[in-house]
């Protein structure tokens, strides 16, 4: 990570820049580091830091008591907090901490810990999304770079499959059969995992087709499953296409309703289909396969 600047901290601990300071003075608590031009920086050890003082705060420390104790002490304070039964916002907090470290063993110990405290919905629901959100604007504001987004994403997207693997097989008499895919040139597969775990947990038929898929491949995939819904996400911006025009192309393909929802496509769609269902977000689709 590069050098951060005092509004970076800021923004990726919710502790304001004037607090900070003010810390700085009344506490000694100083972590800024000076350039050959005595302009003040931060790094990654020092965000880690503002992290779990954050946790503390938050938990009911004052910053006259954090600021007396050792690191190791903090460390292990703030551990102690995370595997309890902390609110989401600290969850998120631990997630991005270990993000800022890319620390895999921690990712996936939180999110593990999350998982048995919680169960996998709400800990997608109402932790990782969030989570997301809150990296995707920290890219955003190039705070963080797209290493980070890609090892956050890659960690989760291995406990949704771990998730979906270990469900029990239980289909139910009035399974509907889904086809889950992404268009050419769409990477973001997340959402899409996602619900593949729901669709599964409620005991349908699922045939997951993956990210970037050609509609030559996506066509023969549709005449020979058959599905009952075809499901897709849209997120990005396409250089071959508009959104109208790719979900044209789709429900001309698709011999199935198209289930359609993103960033992309909760915009001002104009084009509309007899086949084609916008779904607003995960609670519509849920009602739904239920």
């Amino acid at each position: 990570m590069d050098k951060l600047s005092i509004s970076h901290i800021e923004s990726l601990t919710g502790i304001k820049a004037h607090t900070l300071r003010i810390w700085e003075q009344r506490y000694n608590l100083s972590r800024c580091k000076r350039t050959g031009t005595n302009i003040r920086y931060y790094d990654s050890e020092d965000l880690r830091f503002f992290l779990n003082v954050a946790t503390l705060s938050h938990n009911g420390f004052k910053i006259s008591e954090i600021s007396k104790m050792p690191e190791k002490d903090i460390d292990a304070l703030v551990h102690q907090i995370n595997t309890g039964a902390a609110q989401p916002d600290f969850k998120i907090k631990q997630l991005l901490n270990a993000t800022v470290a890319m620390d895999a063993n921690a990712f996936d110990e939180s999110l593990d810990t999350f998982t048995l405290e919680m169960g996998m919905q709400q800990t997608m629901e109402k932790v990782v999304f969030p989570f997301l959100h809150q990296i995707g604007n920290l890219w955003q504001s190039k705070t963080i770079n797209v290493a980070h987004e890609h090892f956050a994403s890659h960690k989760i997207a291995q406990k949704i499959s771990v998730e979906t693997r270990s469900l029990k097989s239980t289909e139910r008499m009035d399974a509907r059969k889904y086809l889950l895919f992404l268009p050419p040139q769409e990477q973001h597969e997340l959402s899409l995992l996602y619900a593949e775990y729901l669709l599964k947990k409620a005991g349908h038929k699922v045939l997951y087709l993956g990210a970037d898929l050609p509609y030559a491949i996506l066509q023969e995939a549709s005449d020979f499953f058959k599905p009952d819904y075809a499901l897709t996400v849209l997120t990005s911006a396409y250089s071959y296409a508009t959104v109208e025009d790719i979900l044209k192309s789709l429900c001309n393909i698709l011999n199935a309703p198209l289930l359609v929802s993103g960033y992309a496509v909760l915009q001002d769609i104009k084009f509309s289909h007899h086949h084609l269902h916008v779904l607003p977000g995960i609670e519509a689709f849920k009602k739904m396969i239920h």
